[in-house]
């Protein structure tokens, strides 16, 4: 807390504090850190205000250059079924604050979280954890399914892509659904040799999941309610940084899946994997090896 100190008060104002604070139940100095503080309160909620306005516009304007969202602040508006672009131009420079009825529905359009569009907490993307089932029927239904959440009812899943990290081997999950939406997740499974016996019995899992999905990709199962023809199986090796960005949840995941790998398609084939001249990460035909050999001795 700041002291400050007031000499010449006039006597007719310093009269008016003692008849106040006496009237009040307050000390002199207690009356004149009131009358100081009322005094500031206008100018303080001005400018919290527009500090708020500045916050929503930056978010707004974040979300405006994602891939799958209008490019201009009035197709937005059109978009969430408003009637004028004026007052979104004007939202989107910080000048007026949107309700949060027209934020969720701006929000579910681009796919964000609502509670940060509307207030800047949590992450941008949505960003969970999971634990894959090791049952490999039951690890393709979830998949292939989107998540139930604002913005992806109703829609299908259109890429499914698994991601590794180079640098601790940690596998993530990013679903995109048709209109352009993303879920994050991320996962306990580490494809790294370093592993005890229950990370080898999700690596068995996920092998046999693989598999089950890649028969799902090339062909239609009627178990499934997704074909082969209406949805991509992608798989991506990251650096260090851009799995940093991914894991936290604030970077458009088009902006760091930019070059493909077919480690999922491969690990899991020896047929495929044998034909290759170089392995996808030091250690990955010694993983593989470990992991096939692990599943034949189970079901000896």
């Amino acid at each position: 807390m700041q002291k400050i100190l007031i000499r010449s008060i006039p006597d007719d104002v310093f009269k008016v504090i003692e008849v106040l604070a006496e009237k009040e139940g307050r000390s002199l100095e207690g009356q004149a850190r009131y009358a100081l503080c009322e005094m500031a309160k206008p100018v303080l909620e001005r400018f919290e205000d527009s500090m708020r306005k500045k916050e929503i516009s930056k978010r707004l304007r974040t979300i405006l250059e994602f891939p799958n969202t209008p490019s201009t602040s009035s197709e937005l508006a059109e978009k969430i079924g408003e009637t004028h672009g004026e007052f979104m131009d004007k939202a989107f420079l910080g000048l007026v604050e949107p309700s949060f009825e027209q934020l969720n529905a701006l929000a579910d359009l681009a796919g964000v979280n609502r509670q940060w569009l509307l207030h800047g907490t949590g992450s941008m993307l949505f960003n969970d954890w999971v634990r894959l089932p090791e049952d490999a029927e039951k690890a393709v239904s979830w998949l292939l399914s989107l998540p139930d959440a604002p913005g992806f009812a109703g829609d299908k899943i259109k890429t499914l892509s698994f991601v590794r990290s180079l640098d601790s081997g940690s596998m993530s999950i990013v679903k995109e659904s048709i209109s352009g939406c993303y879920a994050i997740y991320h996962t306990p499974i580490y494809l790294s040799e370093e592993i005890g016996n229950g990370g080898m019995s999700m690596l068995i899992g996920l092998f046999n999941t693989f598999r089950l999905l890649w028969s799902v990709y090339v062909s239609r199962d009627s178990r499934f309610e997704v074909s082969g023809n209406e949805i991509n199986v992608e798989s991506y090796l990251l650096s260090p940084k851009y799995d940093k960005e991914l894991s936290e949840g604030n970077t458009h995941p088009q902006e760091i899946l930019k070059n493909k790998s077919m480690w999922w398609e491969d690990i899991w084939d020896t047929k495929m994997t044998n034909d290759r001249v170089s392995e996808y990460w030091p250690g990955f035909f010694r993983l593989r090896d470990s992991v096939m050999e692990n599943m034949k001795s189970r079901n000896e």
